[in-house]
């Protein structure tokens, strides 16, 4: 058998849950690709307790109107109560946020932001598998819940890092293989872009982190490492691009503009020393 863990944060605000932390990496001197990543808390209500849940999520492309983030469905309870976001490097919480759709058949959803210049900043979709090899490095990010040393749980900005381990045949069914990483993750960490040539200034994305995944080795007898499951960037474009126009049908503001291309990385990034704490 099998065991499957989606990577959802969860907390509630009158009775809160224990969660263990994740490996974590030093944001010093890193190229600042993390511009187009936002951190989720998703709220919800019932009979007056609200409760929240945390995932993450990447620009993946914009237009004249609008800041496209994409996110694991999961990451997204429906209904909600409410729907916060922050910018990576900014410590702000904003709720100018809105669903714009999820796929029917794939963990995907799209949300809306509102343009704010270099906040609005694509990733650089890398949509050639045939680029994607085993042992390639790799890093994602995530938002987890974390108590710690008594203190009162709340969100951690968290990053890990590992290889493209294997790829895997028929992902749930469908028909393209889905890439397993061995970074470590933990719940928070559902949406997060996966950075591959993060070292370099050509810093590209191979997919959106969905879950991790157990699978029990019966011929031998023993458990396999835990893997991270990646929905390829392929897929993804596809999936969102459809999105996309399935909302602007619906909004009749139909625009070419917004499909996704593959731009080329930017040549000058910037460094920032981040700051490691999230208040």
């Amino acid at each position: 058998g099998s065991k499957k863990m989606k990577l959802l944060g969860v907390t509630t605000l009158i009775s809160v849950f224990l969660l263990l932390g994740c490996q974590s990496t030093s944001f010093d001197n890193q190229i600042d690709y993390r511009n187009a990543l936002i951190t989720i808390e998703a709220v919800t209500k019932n009979n007056e307790r609200l409760s929240s849940q945390s995932g993450m999520g990447f620009v993946l492309t914009k237009d004249e109107l609008a800041c496209y983030v994409v996110t694991a469905k999961h990451v997204i309870p429906q209904p909600y109560y409410k729907l916060l976001y922050k910018h990576w490097n900014s410590p702000t919480n904003h709720e100018d946020i809105e669903f714009v759709g999820a796929s029917s058949d794939l963990d995907i959803a799209v949300l809306k932001l509102p343009l704010k210049g270099e906040l609005c900043s694509p990733v650089y979709m890398e949509i050639d598998p045939n680029t994607v090899n085993l042992g390639d490095e790799i890093q994602v990010f995530g938002h987890p819940a974390i108590r710690y040393n008594e203190a009162p749980t709340r969100y951690y900005k968290s990053a890990s890092s590992g290889v493209v381990s294997t790829f895997l045949d028929k992902y749930n069914g469908q028909g393209f293989p889905a890439i397993a990483t061995t970074a470590m993750v933990s719940p928070g960490f559902s949406g997060s872009a996966v950075f591959s040539d993060f070292k370099s200034k050509s810093v590209k994305v191979i997919g959106m982190l969905v879950e991790s995944f157990n699978q029990n080795v019966h011929q031998v007898d023993r458990l396999s490492p835990s893997l991270s499951i990646v929905l390829p960037s392929y897929v993804l474009t596809q999936s969102v691009n459809e999105i996309i126009e399935n909302y602007k049908t619906s909004k009749a503001l139909i625009s070419p503009d917004t499909r996704i291309e593959k731009v080329p990385s930017e040549s000058d990034l910037s460094t920032e020393k981040g700051i490691l704490e999230e208040k």
